[in-house]
């Protein structure tokens, strides 16, 4: 993966996060139409995906581990999406060394000696039992509405 494709992933797994997210909390909240709902429609006055981690967190959907998984995304992500100048992993910590030793440890690989795939597939790994344990209580819900 070169470096230009990065900034494309990162928006990627955010966007796969968010639906998954959105699915759920539309599911749990009985909201049918995403394309009406205030909260989790295509709108800028819908929730943003921080109040939608936030809210997972409240209802204990996830862990702290999880939220701090996400929280870290959540950063990276911004830094990508946000700041032009951000063109890799290392750039993006360029601003917060502090967080970019929590990100190594948290991830067990360290940023800035591993290549940007190594990385991107070390962040993906720590997000997908997330994604997995919402996708799973999505399909259980569906099942119970048979």
């Amino acid at each position: 993966m070169q470096n230009t494709h990065i900034r494309y992933k990162i928006v990627e797994l955010s966007l796969l996060l968010e639906m998954v997210t959105s699915i759920f909390l539309r599911m749990l909240l009985n909201i049918s139409d995403d394309k009406t709902s205030i909260s989790f429609g295509r709108k800028s006055e819908a929730l943003s995906f921080n109040n939608k981690v936030n809210l997972l967190m409240d209802l204990d959907i996830i862990d702290k581990d999880d939220y701090n998984s996400l929280k870290q995304f959540m950063f990276i992500r911004n830094q990508f999406i946000h700041n032009m100048d951000v063109k890799d992993f290392e750039g993006a910590f360029d601003e917060n060394p502090k967080l970019k030793n929590q990100f190594n440890k948290h991830l067990g690989i360290e940023v800035g000696n591993n290549s940007d795939t190594e990385v991107y597939k070390a962040i993906k790994k720590s997000l997908n039992p997330i994604i997995e344990k919402i996708q799973k209580i999505i399909k259980v819900k569906n099942l119970m509405n048979y």
